[in-house]
Parts: structure tokens; sequence; C-alpha cells
């Protein structure tokens, strides 16, 4: 697990070896808190936090950058 902080919030990446194939990224809204997944390479990852959707999406972005 990483954790990095946008402004005032907390946002958590959660990480594991991806095991099948790769689903669609997708976005799930509850209780004011946004989780994000998508699969880089060989791992999937979920980012959690009650920050936008769209600073998820950013960070999602710069995740996907790395080679």
């Amino acid at each position: 697990m990483l954790i990095y902080k946008r402004r005032q919030h907390l946002v958590n990446v959660f990480m594991w070896p991806a095991q099948r194939a790769a689903p669609e990224d997708r976005t799930v809204a509850a209780h004011g808190y946004h989780a994000l997944h998508w699969d880089h390479g060989d791992l999937t990852y979920w980012a959690v936090s009650d920050v936008a959707s769209d600073d998820l999406g950013t960070l999602a972005a710069l995740f996907q950058s790395l080679p």
C-alpha cells in the first residue's frame, strides 16, 4: 500500500499482482469516497480517497505513464 496526500486529503493506493485478464478501468463512489481501479503491467491497482474522482484519475494516469 502507498499513501499520497492531495491538498488536505489522503489517497490510499493498494496494489497486488494481476491474476487474470485486465478488466476495464472503473470508478466507484459511495459515502463521499471514490475508488478507482486500473491495471498496469503485471499489477492491479485501487486508489481510494475522498478527493474528487478527477484527482484520482490524474494519479492513475501518472502511474500508467511509468515504464
